[in-house]
């Protein structure tokens, strides 16, 4: 089930005037097959729609954001952007508890390609 796609921003920071934007689609494979145990039951997939000052990657900005405001387990997401709108090529994000700074825990990510099994996952949301 599709719990959100759309244009997901970003609060301008103090600094900028602007606010940076995703094509945003978070969708839940357990709520159509509450039987099966999934162990990343939501996926997430960003795609940059505007230019800005994120470059490439958002999960590292966006990530807490999105979790938060969709209540997820960033440890039970499958986090998938497409840096290039223009290319068919899609990164899975791998985030790992990094640091904790007070109440606010910092991940570390590392990238690697999409594997043939979850994209199987997904192609039906894309």
């Amino acid at each position: 089930m599709i719990l959100f796609d759309g244009t997901y921003r970003l609060r301008p920071s103090t600094n900028l005037n602007t606010a940076a934007a995703w094509h945003l689609r978070v969708f839940d494979f357990s709520m159509g097959r509450p039987e099966v145990h999934f162990v990343r039951p939501t996926a997430v997939i960003a795609v940059r729609s505007e230019t800005g000052i994120y470059k490439a990657s958002c999960a590292e900005s966006l990530g807490r954001s999105v979790c938060r405001d969709f209540d997820l387990d960033v440890g039970k997401v499958l986090w998938v952007e497409q840096f290039d709108p223009g290319l068919d090529e899609l990164q899975v994000a791998v985030f790992k508890a990094h640091a904790r700074y007070g109440s606010d825990l910092v991940y570390k990510i590392d990238w690697r390609p999409i594997q043939a099994n979850e994209l199987a996952s997904i192609k039906p949301f894309l």
